[in-house]
């Protein structure tokens, strides 16, 4: 088998950790920085990635490639050619496909290069996961903190481990009792109303790009951080496709169970649900997982959520 790995799912932060460790075992046996490269698969044509899936190794037995969003978001001669070109992938190549989203069913590349590859799947934390993550940090960071706190903490949040170990922190080094209470929360933690959030997403579902540009500016003049707006829209939008699918599948109650959310936000996700079909959802997903990624790599943060008006 061709050293071909998919690594996919909505748990972007696992798959992050799994990309440092392999990093660092690379550094460990050569010049990661020499014989590693980092591709964005959704721009790069088949004729500049094939060169670089063949490039010998200058310090290290192995060469890493990491190719991200090329199943989903690559352009079609490239998926194409890299799918024709995976049986012939030199010994010394380690090729590695990141989709930090899930991939549908009937995506027929997907299908086909699984069976080629050793494919790792990383799904969403469910809350109860994310609750002893939680619960792990605070006891690694030696303070408590109530139940009503921890509650509100993890709404805002959402799933997003990332988020919940970086407000955790700042809680830690901010607050001057011995135990976190909702109020301190409240106080620490800056966080957009959710029902702002729906709002958002609304406007841009309806292609009202006034009113979404107006809300986010709004966000951004309050102080909210782009990556944290960005993170709960990447949520709540998670959370609509999941009920829009349940929804689909005519499985709604299994949904509703699995995801435990409270009455407010349910019933605004399932309003967003109702009137998006799965496909618009996931394209707009997509896009939001994209937008971190470049904000994440350097690029202007106002910039990057000011596209995010728009549905391509």
């Amino acid at each position: 088998m061709p050293s071909l790995y998919i690594f996919y799912g909505q748990d972007g932060n696992s798959i992050q950790a799994k990309m440092k460790t392999w990093l660092k075992r690379f550094s460990e046996k050569g010049d990661v920085l020499l014989d590693s490269e980092q591709i964005d698969g959704s721009m790069v044509t088949w004729e500049t990635l094939k060169p670089t899936l063949s490039v010998v190794p200058l310090l290290s037995d192995k060469r890493l490639v990491v190719v991200r969003n090329l199943i989903t978001q690559g352009q079609k001669p490239a998926q194409e050619g890299f799918a024709e070109f995976v049986p012939h992938l030199p010994d010394s190549t380690v090729a590695v496909l990141i989709e930090e989203a899930e991939i549908p069913a009937k995506n027929t590349l997907f299908a086909l290069l699984s069976k080629m590859a050793h494919v790792e799947h990383f799904p969403a934390l469910n809350p109860l996961q994310l609750r002893r993550i939680l619960d792990a940090e605070l006891k690694r960071l030696d303070i408590q903190m109530d139940n009503p706190a921890k509650s509100l903490l993890l709404e805002w949040v959402g799933l997003d481990y990332g988020a919940l170990t970086s407000e955790v922190q700042k809680l830690a080094t901010f607050s001057d009792t011995s135990v976190v209470t909702k109020a301190m929360v409240e106080e620490l933690v800056a966080v957009p109303t959710a029902s702002r959030i729906f709002q958002w997403m609304d406007a841009v579902f309806a292609k009202n790009e006034a009113v979404a540009t107006k809300l986010l500016l709004q966000e951004l003049h309050f102080g909210t951080a782009p990556l944290q707006l960005l993170s709960l829209l990447i949520t709540q939008t998670r959370r609509a496709l999941s009920i829009r699918d349940g929804l689909d599948r005519d499985v709604l109650s299994d949904v509703q169970e699995r995801l435990k959310l409270q009455p407010f936000v349910w019933n605004k996700c399932l309003q967003v649900a109702k009137k998006i079909s799965l496909e618009r959802l996931s394209q707009y997903l997509m896009q939001l997982v994209q937008a971190d990624n470049l904000i994440k790599t350097g690029d202007d943060p106002e910039l990057i959520m000011l596209s995010l008006v728009q549905i391509p």
